[in-house]
């Protein structure tokens, strides 16, 4: 028996299947791009200027993981494991959820700046938002209202037992607050990466950093 190493090796296959389909689809098309050298032409050095304010901004917002599980150290023996443990559904929900709406909407951010249709953004931001925090409300009330037998279902087996079952539990109706404005947020950061002012969204990720550090220490 492998043991834990099965749920590794598990993943890497899985990523290696899912680039062996995407490179199947790739040539079935003829989309296939072979890396190159070229020389910084103008068009490159746009694209350059826009990826690293927004390549410094998500190293910083991924930081805040890190940072949380390292301070969540501080803490009770197994603080570490509830604090993951209790991020599990939220982060599956909002993982879906952010990258099928950020992707579907992008485009159409990008070809409305490029016309300067801000009316039409307008009303796409109202729509959007409202419905996003619509449909979240239910969704996070039942996650607060099911959380422990949630956790139960998923978790509770071998080592995990009721009482890590209780502390989890808490700890992800916490979470789930979250998902209305992470979602909701989520058209505005690509309306703004639309607009080219990816250097906005690294200053926010400057500030957020630190800000969840001494939130963090407050709380603790």
């Amino acid at each position: 028996k492998i043991g834990i190493y099965a749920l590794v090796l598990s993943i890497l296959m899985g990523s290696f299947f899912e680039a062996g389909l995407l490179l199947w689809g790739l040539l079935g098309r003829g989309l296939l791009v072979r890396p190159r050298l070229h020389r910084m032409d103008e068009a490159m050095r746009r694209v350059t200027k826009q990826f690293m304010p927004m390549a410094a901004g998500a190293f910083l917002m991924g930081s805040t993981t890190l940072i949380d599980q390292a301070m969540a150290a501080m803490l009770e023996p197994g603080s570490v494991s509830i604090l993951n443990y209790g991020s599990k559904v939220v982060a599956f929900l909002v993982g879906i959820a952010s990258v099928a709406m950020s992707t579907a909407v992008f485009p159409h951010f990008s070809q409305m700046v490029t016309a300067g249709d801000w009316d039409s953004i307008r009303k796409i931001l109202r729509l959007y938002v409202g419905t996003v925090l619509l449909i979240s409300i239910p969704i996070t009330a039942f996650v607060i209202m099911y959380s422990k037998p949630m956790v139960g279902l998923i978790f509770e087996r071998g080592a995990f037992t009721a009482s890590d079952t209780s502390k989890v539990a808490q700890v992800q109706a916490m979470y789930v607050l979250q998902v209305g404005f992470f979602l909701a947020g989520v058209f505005f950061v690509r309306l703004i990466s639309a607009m080219k002012g990816n250097g906005i969204l690294m200053l926010s990720a400057m500030i957020s950093l630190p800000l969840n550090v001494v939130l963090n220490l407050v709380l603790m």
